[in-house]
């Protein structure tokens, strides 16, 4: 499967991680890239900073995207996070005791627990330091870096926007509260790790 056929079938997660209920094992293969966008009602628009949303005061949602090993699956996929799952890395990363370089060489279980805005997301780093395999490395070089693919989505995301009916800006929420994302202020400046 190519990257555009994954964008094509938007209503399939192929590709991507999605968090189940309770533990999810991964292996990060990446460093963080971050992907900032503004939320027009359920419509994302990819926000380069400084953008005419920013400067109309809506809100961006900064996410933290890596390449990741589904180690239940073994499959490469592309996990996004929020701020609690990358301050939880960057945390780890800072730690005495699991601190790493620019990426683990552990696997993480990221816990997710409750519904909608009642999520909560916990990070555990595995006990010991792990390798990974001929077959792993050679497939972590052969991945498309991150920037590539945030901007294949953002194109993707701009793209859907221009097909899809204007939206009433007055109903847009203009709080991170309103809109239900997390309110810590992400920049891209402040990657977490």
């Amino acid at each position: 499967m190519t990257w555009q056929d994954v964008i094509k079938t938007e209503n399939n997660n192929s590709g991507f991680l999605t968090f189940k209920e309770g533990d999810n094992k991964v292996r990060i293969v990446s460093e963080p890239e971050p992907r900032m966008q503004h939320w027009l009602g359920k419509r994302p628009i990819p926000c380069v900073g400084k953008c005419k949303l920013c400067a109309d005061n809506l809100k961006v949602r900064t996410s933290h995207m890596f390449h990741v090993i589904d180690r239940e699956t073994g499959e490469f996929k592309i996990m996004g996070t929020g701020v609690t799952v990358a301050n939880a890395m960057r945390e780890l990363k800072e730690s005495d005791d699991y601190s790493f370089d620019s990426i683990p060489d552990y696997d993480i279980t990221i816990k997710r627990t409750g519904l909608g805005l009642d999520t909560e997301y916990t990070v555990l780093a595995a006990r010991n330091n792990s390798e990974l395999t001929e077959e792993e490395k050679t497939k972590v070089a052969d991945l498309k870096p991150m920037k590539d693919i945030i901007k294949s989505l953002n194109e993707a995301d701009l793209e859907r926007a221009e097909k899809e009916p204007p939206i009433d800006r007055s109903q847009v929420a203009t709080d991170m509260n309103e809109s239900g994302f997390e309110t810590d202020s992400e920049s891209a400046d402040n990657v977490p790790f």
